[in-house]
């Protein structure tokens, strides 16, 4: 595997793909890259979210420069990234422990702990059913302006 391999797996990578080295027999045998795709709402939902005086932070499983370019389509600023899912409870221990009151965003088996810790947990519906059950919330629609539109909600009396 060359330098050339290296820099369009660094290149995927930036442009917000996975890649995945691929072997034969323990010789490189491939590059192979997926991405997941973000709605087209997520931006608009990130910047309403931002209007309400709210910090945005994206944590993910994902190496930091998958996790960067998709943060930086959508807007968003902040990046945790590679976190081993029984690694999120303890990031969003991390921010309530700088003080942040936290709002966990999640939809899969490894966000549960996650959810269940952060202040409030909203789970996305078209998710797990563990993730539902260990939210607060749980948001029908799977357009992040669900999040917006709840805590909107949440201040009407």
């Amino acid at each position: 595997m060359g330098d050339a391999v290296l820099q369009e797996k660094i290149d995927l990578e930036s442009s917000g793909k996975t890649a995945m080295l691929v072997s034969i027999d323990g010789q490189y045998a491939g590059l192979i890259a997926v991405a997941d795709t973000i709605k087209d709402t997520s931006k608009a939902a990130v910047e309403r979210l931002k209007s309400m005086g709210l910090e945005v932070i994206m944590m993910t499983g994902d190496n930091r420069r998958t996790a960067e370019a998709i943060a930086k389509e959508a807007g968003v600023e902040n990046v945790i990234a590679e976190v081993l899912p029984e690694g999120k409870a303890d990031e969003v221990k991390k921010l309530q422990e700088e003080g942040k009151i936290v709002a966990m965003v999640g939809d899969g088996i490894n966000d549960a702990p996650a959810l269940a810790i952060a202040d409030i947990g909203m789970a996305i519906g078209t998710g797990t059913d563990v993730a539902m059950e260990a939210a607060d919330i749980t948001l029908i629609r799977g357009d992040l302006n669900s999040i917006a539109d709840a805590i909107f909600m949440s201040k009407k009396r």
